[in-house]
C-alpha cells in the first residue's frame, strides 16, 4: 500500500473516514436482545436506518487513490467518535512513510467531535442539527442528504461518497458481506483479507499500467441497449454473449406466484402447529425466532 501511495507523489492527502456494518453470523441471545447467541462479541448497532447484530469496520482512505489507509474493528454498538482519533493516528503514520501528511479530514456527522477537529488543520465534518444551534455558515446535512454551508465546504464534503464506494467494493467484490465467522478477532481477520485483496488488485493493475481498471468498471453508453446474462455461462459477465443458446438454458419463469400462506403446509408438533412452504425455504436448519435478526 505504501508503494502505491509513493507512486502518486502526493505531499498532502485528504483522508476520508467512514464506518461500515458487518452482519454477525448469529442470532440475538434469547435472554439479552443486545448481544449475540453464538457470537458473544457481536452487539446490536445501527445498520443504515435500522438496527442489527454485528460489527463495524472503521476505515480511512486517501480520496485521490481510494486506497485504504487504516482500519479499526469494533462491535456495532460502539460510536464512531470513539475510534476516530485512532484511525487518524494510524493514517498519519502510514502517510509519514510516504513522506506525506494529512491536509484535511472528511467525514459524516457521526464523527463530529471537537478532538478530531483539533487534531487536523482542516476538517470537513457536518455538525448535527442539535449542535451549535443558531450559528450560521456551518456545514450541515439534512435527512434528505442535502448539504448546507459554504461552496467550499460542500465541495469538500462531496469527497465522502468515495469511501462508500470502497466499502461497497469490499462487500460486493471481495465478499466482506458474506461473513461466516464468529468473534471479533476472526471477523477482523476476515475483513482484513477483503481489504488485502483490494490492495493487491490495485497493485497488479498499477504494475501492468492499467490502474484505472481496478477502480472503474466498463462504461456503457446510456443510449445503447444491452442484454444481461441470466444463464451464468457468459464469458462477458454481466453482459450476455449468446452462450445460453449453446448450453440449452431455459429462461421461462417456473416459480409459483402464490403467497406464502397458499403454498404452506401445516406440520403438527407437540405444542404448536408450524406452517412451512418448502419451495421458499433455504433448508439451512437455522430458523430465526420471532423478533430476531
Amino acid at each position: 500500500m505504501t508503494k502505491l501511495l509513493k507512486e502518486q507523489q502526493s505531499s498532502e492527502v485528504d483522508v476520508v473516514l467512514d464506518a461500515s456494518f458487518i452482519k454477525a453470523w448469529s442470532i440475538r441471545h434469547p435472554t439479552d436482545n443486545q448481544t449475540g447467541f453464538s457470537d458473544a462479541d457481536a452487539r446490536v448497532g445501527r445498520s443504515g436506518r435500522s438496527f442489527a447484530l454485528g460489527y463495524k469496520l472503521h476505515l480511512s482512505i486517501d480520496h485521490k487513490t481510494m486506497l485504504p489507509l487504516s482500519s479499526v474493528f469494533a462491535s456495532a454498538n460502539q460510536n464512531e467518535k470513539k475510534h476516530s482519533l485512532t484511525i487518524l493516528d494510524k493514517a498519519k503514520r502510514i502517510l509519514q512513510r510516504c513522506k506525506a501528511k494529512v491536509r484535511s479530514v472528511v467525514a459524516d456527522s457521526q464523527y463530529s467531535d471537537s478532538k478530531l477537529r483539533d487534531a487536523v488543520e482542516k476538517a470537513t465534518i457536518p455538525y448535527p442539527a442539535n449542535h451549535m444551534k443558531g450559528v450560521a455558515g456551518l456545514l450541515r446535512v439534512d435527512r434528505k442528504f442535502r448539504t448546507y454551508g459554504s461552496g467550499e465546504q460542500r465541495m469538500e464534503y462531496h469527497k465522502r461518497p468515495l469511501i462508500e464506494a470502497v466499502n461497497s467494493f469490499l462487500k460486493t467484490q471481495f465478499s466482506m458481506a458474506n461473513n461466516k465467522v464468529r468473534g471479533l478477532k476472526q471477523v477482523a481477520f476476515y475483513a482484513l483479507c477483503s481489504i488485502l485483496c483490494l490492495v493487491l488488485i490495485r497493485e497488479a493493475a498499477q504494475n501492468i499500467g492499467k490502474h484505472e481498471k481496478a477502480v472503474k468498471g466498463k462504461n456503457v453508453p446510456s443510449n445503447q441497449p444491452c442484454a444481461l446474462c441470466r444463464c451464468g455461462e457468459s464469458k462477458n459477465k454481466p453482459f450476455c454473449d449468446g452462450t445460453h443458446a449453446k448450453v440449452g438454458f431455459k429462461g421461462a419463469e417456473t416459480a409459483s406466484k402464490k403467497p406464502h400462506d397458499k403454498q404452506a403446509k401445516v406440520m403438527d408438533g407437540p405444542t404448536l402447529k408450524l406452517e412451512d412452504a418448502p419451495a421458499l425455504c433455504a433448508a439451512a436448519r437455522f430458523c430465526h425466532r420471532g423478533g430476531g435478526t
